[in-house]
């Protein structure tokens, strides 16, 4: 886990980007809990979680990440994707079991598509 200033073209305002990386989906979204768990003892926490993913994975997702986050959100969360040049920045809205269900939902679907893309990249270079 590094934390480190975020570019404000990559999020909605400035604001700390923390990178979890190095281990599987379920140790990832546990630490992605312990870390909304503290900043909601933070009288300023805002009820939303943002996360940044490359945008060259675009192609390889199989549905929108919206709609894989917003499903597993229900009704008592919300779901929009902003996309730029580099990154894609997913924002969930709700309360914190909501928003934890949203990763979920959303690092599972980034997984399959760095899978798909690793996959096309490992053919074509066998191709050759």
């Amino acid at each position: 886990v590094s934390v480190r200033p975020s570019n404000e073209r990559q999020t909605d305002g400035p604001c700390s980007v923390v990178e979890i990386f190095g281990a599987p989906l379920a140790k990832c979204i546990c630490v992605l809990q312990l870390i909304v768990d503290d900043l909601l003892l933070f009288r300023e926490s805002l009820p939303h979680t943002q996360l940044l993913v490359p945008a060259d994975l675009a192609p390889f997702l199989s549905r929108p990440l919206e709609d894989a986050a917003s499903t597993a959100m229900g009704s008592s969360g919300a779901a929009f994707v902003r996309t730029g040049h580099q990154w894609m920045l997913l924002r969930l809205e709700g309360g914190a079991r909501e928003r934890i269900a949203g990763a979920s939902a959303a690092h599972e679907l980034v997984e399959l598509a760095v899978a798909a893309r690793d996959a096309q990249a490992s053919s074509s270079s066998n191709s050759s």
